[in-house]
């Protein structure tokens, strides 16, 4: 059961870390308002070629979240919710290194190497 837990924390991560080290220049918000429909309670997310384009705030509450992928590459966004106490720094800091030590393992097929490295992640991750 652990070891499902960590392959899936494994993976919603690595998701994370796509989509945190993929985006492009900030674009101008005015470019944005044009590109991307607002709506109460609902947000475009739109990827065009290794960029993500979307609203810079959004409202408290539910939210409706519509990805729109006009590039040829598959892409997807996650949401996660940080401690309140930390930081992006940490959060880089702590959790990057062993999950792209981890990948790296699992891309030369070193599968137990690879996930003896989800050892290192930090217990504020695994709550």
């Amino acid at each position: 059961m652990k070891l499902r837990f960590l392959s899936s924390q494994f993976i919603l991560t690595m998701l994370a870390l796509v989509a945190i080290t993929s985006c492009n220049e900030k674009k101008d918000s005015s470019e944005l308002e044009s590109i991307v429909e607002k709506k109460d309670n609902y947000v475009e997310v739109i990827t065009n070629v290794m960029d993500f384009e979307t609203v810079d705030e959004i409202k408290s509450g539910w939210t409706t979240f519509h990805y729109l992928n006009k590039s040829q590459d598959s892409h997807f966004f996650i949401f996660e919710k940080m401690p309140d106490t930390l930081g992006l720094y940490t959060y880089k800091q702590d959790l990057f290194p062993p999950f792209i030590s981890a990948f790296e393992h699992f891309e030369k097929g070193e599968i137990e190497e690879g996930m003896k490295e989800f050892e290192q992640i930090p217990q504020w991750f695994l709550k």
